[in-house]
């Protein structure tokens, strides 16, 4: 399906699960990544209905929060009845900050694949049983790269 006019040119949709089937991440990568070990709890919001049968995740760039995001995940949901948007702060920025302060020192170099195992970890906190739609802008889509490639692998 096609995003409103918002989502064009500054994020792309890089795994979605539309009415036929699952492309990219979904049900069985959500489960996969439940359990993870180094991961750090991401500062998160929803936005849109809590009984939504669907869920698609945001995540923000270099620098920014899922304040950055909040206006996009209204159009989402308003365009889209039955969704509902999570949305997150990447490690070291927004509320993550502050959350993994001292969790961040000792957890050795920040890469993609950590903040990936973040995401993946904190929708399984959350209960989020499986992740319908994830879309990253620019830092926040090199983390769903690295999502997508775990999963696909199975680490």
């Amino acid at each position: 399906f096609l995003f409103p006019a918002i989502f064009r040119g500054a994020m792309r949709v890089l795994a979605c699960r539309g009415p036929g089937g699952a492309v990219g991440a979904g049900r069985a990568a959500v489960r996969f990544w439940q359990g993870l070990r180094g991961a750090h709890s991401l500062g998160h919001e929803f936005v849109g209905p809590a009984a939504a049968e669907r869920t698609c995740v945001l995540l923000h760039g270099l620098l920014g929060s899922r304040k950055n995001l909040r206006t996009p995940a209204r159009a989402l949901i308003r365009d889209r009845p039955g969704w509902r948007v999570l949305l997150l702060d990447l490690r070291g920025h927004g509320d993550s900050a502050a959350r993994n302060a001292g969790a961040l020192a000792g957890s050795g170099p920040v890469t993609l694949e950590a903040a990936a195992e973040d995401v993946a970890a904190t929708c399984g906190e959350l209960g989020v049983a499986q992740v319908d739609m994830i879309v990253g802008h620019s830092l926040g889509g090199k983390v769903v790269l690295a999502y997508l490639d775990a999963a696909r692998r199975g680490r």
